[in-house]
């Protein structure tokens, strides 16, 4: 799929089901249409070191690899993989006439005023709320399967990127950013040097599980049973962290709010 053919898919496209004004919206990787009772999510076809969404059978594979992924943890929000379709101009999605030229993932529309970053911003999460969020993050990591082959240094290469970012921040924030990264870099190094036995240890022992591995408030929704999604399906590698890991990465977010 390219931009011009989404385009064309939201003005005058043919969907399976009823999308009386369909509204796009864009992420880095994906383009996800949401339509009346259904959101359609379009994968971009990007080549990156750690993505590879360059060709349709692949777009097809990790399309697949996300409702599997992402049923671990939802009920009934991740239902199938649709074909995108192309007849005589006419961009097609689903049950449509037409030649397969790409796939989407197919969602149950949510609420997305109920979306845990929407309602932080507007002080209306509760502690009762965090407490089943946690009870189910909790359950979801103990059925998690276990990963016993990593390499613990993963992490602190990963973080280490930051560095790369040097030039892009000094022209948002400044030169006094350089010294910021700097800071961090050097602290993480020292604390993932001084706790690395530890580190092996809980991999030893288990605590390195196939996670979400991008959980954070705009990943949540709130209702009566809380509902996380869109969990890292382009990458095992990153998914495969320390429990920790992934709930630490959820309290930062917290914190900043």
């Amino acid at each position: 799929m390219t931009k011009d053919k989404i385009d064309s898919l939201i003005t005058e496209g043919n969907f399976q089901d009823p999308c009386g004004h369909p509204e796009l919206i864009e992420t880095h990787i994906s383009w996800v249409i949401v339509c009346n009772r259904f959101v359609y999510k379009i994968k971009k076809p990007m080549h990156y070191s750690f993505l590879d969404f360059s060709t349709l059978e692949k777009r097809k594979y990790y399309c697949e690899r996300e409702v599997e992924l992402n049923q671990r943890l939802t009920k009934d929000l991740y239902l199938d993989v649709v074909p995108v379709k192309e007849e005589a101009g006419r961009i097609g999605v689903g049950n449509v006439k037409g030649e397969v030229i790409d796939y989407a993932v197919r969602l149950r529309r949510m609420d997305r005023e109920k979306q845990m970053d929407v309602l932080l911003q507007k002080n209306k999460v509760s502690s009762s709320d965090v407490q089943n969020l946690a009870r189910q993050i909790a359950n979801f990591h103990k059925k998690a399967a276990v990963v016993l082959n990593k390499d613990i240094s993963d992490v602190q290469r990963k973080f280490n990127d930051l560095a790369v970012e040097k030039d892009y921040l000094r022209k948002q924030l400044g030169i006094w950013s350089d010294g910021l990264i700097d800071l961090a870099i050097d602290q993480s190094n020292g604390f993932l040097e001084e706790n690395r036995d530890l580190l092996i240890a809980r991999l030893k022992e288990g605590f390195f599980r196939d996670c979400h591995g991008d959980l954070h408030s705009r990943n949540i929704f709130l209702l009566p049973e809380p509902i996380i999604f869109d969990c890292i399906e382009f990458s095992d590698d990153f998914r495969q962290i320390d429990v920790l890991n992934e709930v630490a990465f959820l309290c930062m977010d917290l914190d900043a709010f």
